[in-house]
């Protein structure tokens, strides 16, 4: 993987999550990671996507988007880190917003991933996923965090 993208839909207003996301972010050095914020639109799933596919399409022609979705594929840590390090070229993760996905942005990805059987608020889970990526990251360089 060249460069992750982490589109959410929605901000992350809690000023202490946000610390916490850019201390992981901070951390995170064999991999480019970017996060974009985009607007909500009252559970209008499709407005959202549709958003969502404008973004992805101005940074990048043959991207692979994959959405985070409770229906999603589940890894360990380590399953994770070896799925991250399979990818090749610009992949996007992408948070649907309150309503989930819409249709247009399910119809363009190529994968769906799930953090968890449990269910999270955006928020938290965008923490987790930072949480998880720089444990990907540790793992594939030799670090010791993950134990």
């Amino acid at each position: 993987m060249n460069k992750l993208t982490i589109i959410s839909v929605g901000k992350l207003k809690d000023e202490g999550l946000r610390k916490i996301e850019n201390d992981y972010l901070k951390r995170i050095n064999s991999f480019k990671i970017e996060v974009i914020e985009s607007k909500a639109y009252s559970e209008d799933k499709d407005k959202e996507a549709k958003k969502v596919l404008e973004i992805i399409r101005s940074k990048e022609n043959s991207p692979t988007i994959i959405l985070l979705s409770e229906r999603g594929q589940e890894f360990d840590s380590a399953g994770f880190a070896q799925f991250l390090n399979r990818k090749q070229g610009h992949v996007f993760l992408v948070f649907g917003g309150a309503a989930g996905h819409g249709e247009e942005i399910i119809k363009a990805a190529h994968g769906e991933l799930s953090l968890s059987k449990l269910t999270f608020a955006h928020q938290l889970a965008r923490i987790v996923l930072m949480e998880q990526l720089y444990r990907a990251h540790t793992l594939l360089t030799g670090h010791p965090y993950h134990k």
